[in-house]
């Protein structure tokens, strides 16, 4: 039998676009793989036998003076940044340098309890290219589970969960005992933070003041989050378009101004924040954007 070329270029470019259709399910399954079998490696299936119940943290220092760290005495502070990661938890990053070394120090804290801390360390630990994951299992002593970079590495990168914290250590061109010691002390000040019950420091937004769930393109509208917490002075908003067709303008502490740029469906995000616990709070708003 004889294929004519038009046929045979039909019946390879069906074959191309199956195998093209296929890249992405084939590329989910091997990540999915690739970190079942590092949980496996790390002992993360048995972390929920090993710690329950659980004592929350309730970290208040917002300075890296304020942990009371010795290990730090040498180190100089470069930046402090907090910001609001997804609907559970909050990020503070401190940047420092001593003898031309530079460290990051980071604390994410959840308020949904010890799981979604475990779910960040694993989240930081499968955020490579690499066909396998480059962490290995830490030191046992080390909160309630912990993964690090070989010691031989050029990167020193220490990561652990205690209750409903994920802390991380990381060193450039540093050694890996003084990223262990930096590490430790960390850990001993997070166990000194553990309070009964975190509830009561917790914060919610009750409602959020909005004239209209129908918007219009280019007409700019008023938001106001009715926040309860502890302290509201401490509380500041974020805002976020999970479409793209919103602009967030003029954001306040519990306002803003939000400018519609597209026609269509979107979900606003309204999350706010503790700024001394970082604790937090969110609510989603549905919204439909229609021409003028």
């Amino acid at each position: 039998m004889k294929l004519t070329l038009v046929p045979v270029v039909a019946l390879l470019a069906a074959v191309w676009i199956g195998w093209q259709c296929q890249q992405p399910k084939n590329r989910e399954n091997r990540t999915m793989n690739r970190l079942e079998s590092f949980k496996s490696e790390i002992g993360f299936q048995t972390l929920s036998e090993k710690t329950q119940p659980y004592q929350p943290i309730l970290l208040t220092a917002t300075s890296l003076a304020g942990l009371g760290m010795v290990s730090l005495a040498d180190w100089t502070p470069l930046s402090n940044i907090v910001y609001q990661m997804d609907d559970n938890c909050v990020i503070r990053i401190w940047d420092l340098e001593h003898d031309s070394v530079t460290a990051t120090l980071s604390l994410i804290v959840s308020s949904a309890g010890q799981e979604a801390a475990r779910q960040a360390l694993l989240s930081i630990a499968s955020n490579t290219s690499s066909p396998s994951i480059p962490f290995i299992k830490g030191p046992d002593d080390l909160g309630d589970l912990a993964i690090e970079y070989p010691e031989d590495d050029e990167l020193q990168d220490i990561v652990w969960t205690h209750g409903n914290y994920c802390a991380r250590v990381g060193i450039e061109d540093g050694d890996h005992e003084t990223a262990l010691r930096l590490a430790r002390d960390l850990e001993k000040c997070l166990a000194g933070y553990g309070v009964s019950d975190l509830t009561t420091h917790l914060i919610r937004i009750d409602s959020v003041d909005l004239k209209s769930a129908s918007v219009k393109v280019s007409e700019p509208f008023e938001i106001a989050a009715n926040v309860s917490a502890p302290d509201i002075n401490r509380i500041k908003m974020e805002c976020v378009s999970l479409q793209g067709r919103l602009e967030i303008q003029d954001l306040s502490d519990r306002s803003a101004t939000v400018l519609p740029i597209q026609k269509g469906s979107d979900v606003l995000v309204v999350r706010a924040f503790d700024t001394l616990t970082l604790l937090c709070a969110s609510r989603r708003i549905e919204l439909k954007i229609t021409d003028q």
